[in-house]
């Protein structure tokens, strides 16, 4: 039986411990921080000890057949000009997804439902996948998916999975404890700064659609047209549309992040999934200049033979790089987290979201900007 008052902040609440329980003796509950974690009802746990073996924080690495000895780096678009500019980056994940739902498969990713909850879902069509496209700056529920793909993969389906990395060993344990092949799953994974809280997120959309008087429809976390920035582009039921940066601010800051993500243990080159994806960071121009215009590609490192065979379909534009081109900080060591992290929390919790805010974020203005450089100074943020 998983004792989560020992590891709470080793779990990474992928949900595999509550979709594996025979009994339905465990159940993820949010705490005050908005991080769901799982919980067990003694009276019907009969310590079988499952829970335990689909655990990523307990078990060691699970990962895909057919394994390549040296993982293959490469800067990869989609092939279709128009499906890259409606991407975050180079389109990769979508162009993968096509194939997928071209050969009758399923493809299981991230989308925003139309609460602005990020959740896990099925796709099986390419109007449903158009909603996967983006960066969702918040840990997605997964709610039953494993279970979904566990059903699908027993029918002789193709299934192609995206998630985090924790997300990824925590389907493949589940199918290896349900004694599940998984030669007809394809995995992407991401390198990844870290998960904030679901409550945060939803308790500022709430604080924007009270203060502008409009119900939000649509939260695009990262828009291309900002870029290089980091800001999100918000619409607005009543025509609108916001410039926002405090989210991203306080994504960045490192202060909202699931405990766990600072200590990691996927932030290395030794990925569970079959294909890692990132935006390009610091790539050399002699690279940049080889794809096909300025939009800027993925980073796709390649873990499998299975997957570097559906890269190399040619609905992908891929080149291989040198391994030293990627130097994401995640792909080295986990994101550090804030100094004010515990202070951020303690007023959150005593105070509210507004609070937090004005208090730690360019929201407050000139103020929270003179304490934070001062905190800086002393080295205390």
């Amino acid at each position: 039986m998983i004792n989560i008052e020992t590891k709470k902040k080793e779990c990474v609440g992928c949900y595999a411990c509550e979709q594996v329980c025979s009994f339905e003796a465990l159940e993820m509950i949010e705490d005050a921080r908005g991080f769901r974690y799982p919980y067990v009802d003694k009276g019907k746990c009969k310590n079988c000890g499952r829970c335990e073996r689909v655990c990523p924080c307990l078990q060691s690495e699970v990962k895909s057949n057919g394994r390549l000895e040296d993982a293959e780096y490469y800067i990869a678009e989609s092939c279709n000009t128009v499906e890259r500019r409606k991407s975050q980056s180079g389109g990769v994940a979508f162009a993968l997804g096509k194939l997928f739902l071209q050969e009758d498969g399923y493809v299981y990713g991230c989308i925003m439902n139309s609460e602005n909850e990020a959740i896990h879902s099925r796709c099986t069509s390419i109007r449903e996948l158009e909603r996967t496209r983006g960066s969702k700056y918040v840990q997605s529920n997964i709610r039953n998916t494993y279970n979904n793909i566990l059903n699908d993969l027993k029918q002789g389906k193709k299934v192609l999975f995206s998630g985090t990395s924790c997300q990824v060993e925590g389907l493949y344990l589940y199918l290896k404890e349900n004694k599940i092949q998984s030669d007809n799953l394809i995995t992407i994974d991401m390198i990844c700064h870290g998960v904030p809280s679901p409550k945060i997120l939803k308790e500022y959309i709430e604080f924007l659609e009270e203060k502008y008087n409009s119900k939000i429809i649509e939260f695009d976390f990262r828009a291309r047209k900002y870029a290089p920035e980091q800001r999100a582009n918000i619409k607005l039921e009543n025509g609108k549309e916001i410039c926002d940066d405090v989210y991203a601010e306080l994504f960045y800051s490192n202060m909202t992040l699931r405990e766990s993500c600072g200590k990691c243990m996927y932030c290395n080159r030794n990925k569970p999934a079959d294909i890692t994806v990132s935006d390009i960071i610091g790539i050399s121009d002699e690279y940049r200049g080889k794809m096909n215009d300025k939009l800027l590609p993925s980073m796709v490192i390649i873990h499998s033979r299975k997957e570097k065979e559906l890269v190399e379909n040619g609905s992908i534009n891929i080149k291989r790089v040198d391994e030293k081109e990627f130097n994401q900080p995640n792909l080295n060591h986990p994101t550090i987290m804030s100094k004010q992290k515990e202070n951020f929390w303690r007023d959150y919790i005593k105070y509210d979201l507004e609070y937090v805010i004005k208090k730690y974020t360019s929201y407050g203005g000139v103020k929270t900007k003179v304490r934070r450089k001062f905190l800086r100074m002393i080295n205390k943020w």
